[in-house]
């Protein structure tokens, strides 16, 4: 079934469709099938009919993803009956799936299986009707087709939805690649940048984020004056060249193939270069073909100055732009660890948010999901960062709005990150892998503020973190969007500063084993650089060092360790930093984290792997100086609760540990003294435990 944020309007009877899609379908009724509609909009008008070749479900549109099902084969025949399958397999996904989709996902399916329909027809085959786990491999022992891993998903969904289809598949098996005989290709492992790197570029362009900052307002209303400069100038230029007053050379590139086109329709409807602005086709082909024009013939910029910078020219202010909009790219990426194509998929006005817990503000960025694994459709899309992230987001929203404010009164689609290059045309960038060509062009820039050349360091570094990887001294570090993420994770269990439950969660992994595989050798980064082993022991040393000044100023805690550590006495007792940095070289004393404002001094805690608050809440060990995680374990836990019992999908054991989740979480909320509107078990509660 289709997810999003559309509720259908109630004189819209979504049963009703669903049902006679679903008896035309099976019944094979294609004629009747044919004029059928298959979405809605808000009042409930018909948005698309079965017959058309491209279906769009905007409605359902969660952030800026796509919309459009196109069912269309540009350089490719496929047989009709597989066309109408196809669709079939559209319907049944979108309407009848026990599983919930977002309209991205459906598209890729459809997408997969579009390959699998070309393949199947010029083999002579137009059904997919019987189709069996050999015929796929005649298919690629053919070389007519080669499956990826994310083919398979959507192949092995039509055994699950073969009651809501025309034809039935023989699957009796799971399909996987092993299966069918391909090898997978090994995948691309970023490596970790190195340290020296990673902090020079974090130094730098946090610096250049928190100064210019201040001044986003002036930068974007100069984007803005830059694009009205550009295209007052085109007006101006194309006005003279209509008058007579210039020649063509002066507005055009000979070498530019649109402006070729451009002059060939002129010519073929009889339209003058020079019309005297009387011809309205000449405005019909310019809006049709958009040559470039020059901008050596452009009247003066006039000069400005923002911050530390004048900008002579709108070339200058343009190129100073791009290069500020790539150095927030990367400080949103490095600060967050989300994914490139996520960056992307960010809904401008509401992608970055504070929240406030316990006095502390927590940034927040809300992505869309693109990573679908099974059982999981993508609603865990938070992903927590710093203040100095918040900035560089804040600023690089900035910096695209008045693009995005063109192209929209266009009526063009608009997306969070634009092209700050080419003003002519502007266009918005919904690609990751433009992402990955500015922050390479980032790293490769004439003017890098600090070297990417590898040193003896880094290398040796780099054969402790990546020992499957070769590297050289003296070559260049070039950077993939990726290698933030890992690096994130690297850095974050090498020093400590984070541990596996917590990273799966900013990750969103499906398993602690990715999450360690993507911390893969943080180990022998500890081993190898003593400094940073100092570093560790300090924060830690502060840490104890601030949770027992909290206890010795009367502030409650939480935890077995935590209520020992209040009820104690430290009059005439050390409680510095110092002191506790001496307690933990000499092993005498340890703390790590568990979950956000949770710790454990117990060196042996098997909770670094997966947190169960239960066994926390009085735990010898525990220290416990925040409610946040309390609160967020709790909140979660109710909506289980609630959301399986309105499904009719509760069982006393799932019922009776998230009872035990809540309970410790309000007990926790208790010991720390924050006020909490005490969670009631419902009847049904009651019944289902008895």
């Amino acid at each position: 079934m289709l997810d999003g944020n559309f509720q259908h309007d109630q004189n819209i009877e979504l049963d009703e469709v669903k049902s006679r899609l679903l008896y035309l379908v099976t019944e094979e009724l294609w004629d009747e099938l044919e004029e059928e509609v298959v979405s809605f909009n808000f009042g409930g008008q018909p948005i698309s009919i079965f017959a058309e070749d491209v279906w769009d479900f905007k409605p359902y549109r969660v952030g800026t993803e796509y919309t459009t099902l196109n069912f269309k084969f540009s350089d490719n025949y496929v047989a009709p009956s597989l066309l109408i399958e196809l669709k079939s397999i559209a319907l049944a996904f979108i309407y009848h799936s026990q599983y919930a989709y977002r309209i991205n996902s459906v598209i890729s399916k459809v997408n997969s299986l579009k390959r699998l329909a070309i393949s199947l027809t010029k083999s002579g085959i137009e059904t997919f009707d019987g189709l069996t786990i050999d015929c796929i491999r005649k298919l690629i022992k053919k070389d007519s087709y080669l499956p990826r891993e994310v083919d398979l998903a959507p192949l092995n969904s039509l055994n699950d939805l073969s009651d809501y289809l025309p034809f039935k598949t023989n699957f009796v098996e799971k399909l996987t690649l092993k299966k069918l005989k391909v090898l997978q290709p090994d995948k691309e492992q970023h490596p970790v940048i190195p340290l020296r790197i990673y902090l020079a570029a974090l130094d730098t362009y946090t610096n250049t984020v928190q100064y210019w900052h201040s001044f986003k307002k002036q930068l974007e209303q100069a984007i803005q004056d830059a694009i009205d400069y550009e295209h007052n100038q085109i007006r101006r230029m194309l006005k003279r060249l209509r008058n007579k007053e210039c020649g063509v050379g002066q507005v055009f590139n000979n070498n530019d193939k649109k402006y070729h086109e451009f002059v060939s329709k002129l010519n073929k409807h009889q339209v003058p270069i020079a019309d005297y602005e009387g011809n309205p086709k000449w405005d019909t082909i310019w809006r049709d073909v958009q040559p470039q024009v020059r901008t050596d013939f452009f009247e003066k910029f006039v000069p400005r100055k923002i911050g530390n910078k004048t900008f002579d020219s709108h070339r200058e202010l343009k190129s100073f732009c791009l290069h500020l909009d790539r150095v927030c790219r990367y400080l949103v990426l490095c600060l967050s660890g989300m994914r490139s194509n996520e960056l992307l998929q960010i809904t401008p006005d509401s992608g970055a948010q504070v929240i406030t817990l316990d006095g502390i503000d927590i940034h927040l960025f809300h992505t869309k999901q693109q990573k679908i694994t099974l059982g999981y459709q993508g609603y865990d899309d938070v992903y927590v960062t710093t203040k100095n992230g918040h900035l560089a987001y804040e600023l690089l929203n900035s910096l695209n709005r008045p693009v995005r404010n063109w192209l929209g009164c266009k009526n063009q689609k608009t997306w969070l990150l634009n092209n700050l290059q080419h003003f002519q045309q502007p266009k918005s960038i919904n690609r990751s892998g433009n992402i990955l060509q500015s922050l390479t062009r980032l790293f490769s820039s004439k003017k890098q503020e600090f070297s990417i050349e590898l040193n003896s360091s880094d290398v040796e570094m780099l054969r402790r973190s990546d020992p499957e990887k070769e590297f050289n001294i003296g070559d260049k570090w070039h950077l993939t969007p990726h290698q933030l993420r890992r690096s994130l994770a690297y850095y974050l269990i090498g020093m400590q500063l984070a541990d596996y439950p917590q990273l799966k969660q900013q990750f969103s992994h499906y398993s602690i084993a990715m999450t360690m595989y993507y911390a893969r050798n943080a180990s022998s980064f500890q081993k190898m650089f003593h400094d940073l082993e100092k570093e560790k022991v300090r924060q830690q040393a502060q840490l104890y060092s601030r949770l027992a000044g909290k206890a010795y100023s009367g502030e409650k805690l939480g935890g077995g360790q935590g209520k020992n550590m209040y009820s104690e006495s430290y009059i005439d007792r050390d409680i510095s930093s110092k002191y506790y940095e001496k307690e933990i070289k000499s092993g005498r004393k340890h703390i790590h984290a568990l979950a956000p404002g949770m710790y454990c001094i117990n060196n042996t805690c098997s909770m670094r792997i997966g947190i169960e608050i239960g066994e926390c809440v009085d735990c010898d060990w525990a220290v416990i100086e925040s409610g946040a995680y309390a609160q967020a374990v709790r909140q979660e836990s109710i909506n289980i609760l609630e959301g399986l019992q309105s499904k009719g999908q509760l069982t006393a054991d799932i019922i009776a540990f998230q009872e035990v989740r809540i309970r410790s979480a309000e007990k926790i909320l208790n010991d720390l003294d924050i006020s909490y509107i005490p969670y009631q078990s419902s009847e049904w509660l009651i019944t289902s435990t008895i």
